[in-house]
């Protein structure tokens, strides 16, 4: 199986997008999947996948290849805006990473009885163990949140309770 998946930044050294290929790339050579980061449609063409996977509603489809959107972002990041709506229904289908993801398709969708796609009944996260998970679960464990700030205050009633609570 080959499966093109397109860096949606490429200009950008380091982004989840590209951290997700990575991990893409990873579990397919354990699969015995091709996994193949593309940027431009000639790329995808050129390498005649199964499918393509769009990584961020930024990129619509762009071939004639089948092309599913993985979709984690909370809808308030694309719901009120035109192009990234436009590039989520060009797509084939979807994989998503949240129900609130799945019900807002579900939703959108409907006013286009004519658009019937399939949305992943599963979440796909991008998570890609580096070995395997141990049996036995340490007593001391603790939280980390390690992230960009990309999105300011997204989780701040989370750490003023987990700061009010002592545990961080």
């Amino acid at each position: 199986m080959k499966i093109c998946v397109i860096d949606a930044f490429p200009n950008l050294p380091y982004s989840a997008e590209r951290e997700f290929i990575r991990r893409l790339e990873i579990v397919g050579q354990r699969l015995g999947i091709e996994i193949i980061p593309v940027v431009t449609s000639s790329s995808i063409e050129t390498h005649c996948p199964d499918f393509v996977l769009a990584t961020h509603e930024f990129s619509a489809k762009l071939t004639s290849f089948p092309t599913y959107g993985a979709l984690w972002s909370p809808p308030k990041y694309f719901e009120g805006d035109i192009i990234r709506m436009r590039n989520i229904f060009s797509y084939d289908g979807y994989v998503v990473g949240s129900d609130c993801v799945r019900s807002f398709l579900n939703e959108s969708l409907s006013a286009y009885p004519y658009l019937t796609k399939p949305i992943s009944d599963f979440r796909m996260l991008p998570t890609c163990p580096s070995q395997p998970q141990l049996d036995a679960v340490s007593q001391d464990r603790s939280l980390i949140y390690s992230g960009v700030h990309w999105d300011g205050d997204r989780h701040r009633e989370l750490f003023l309770a987990l700061h009010k609570s002592k545990q961080i």
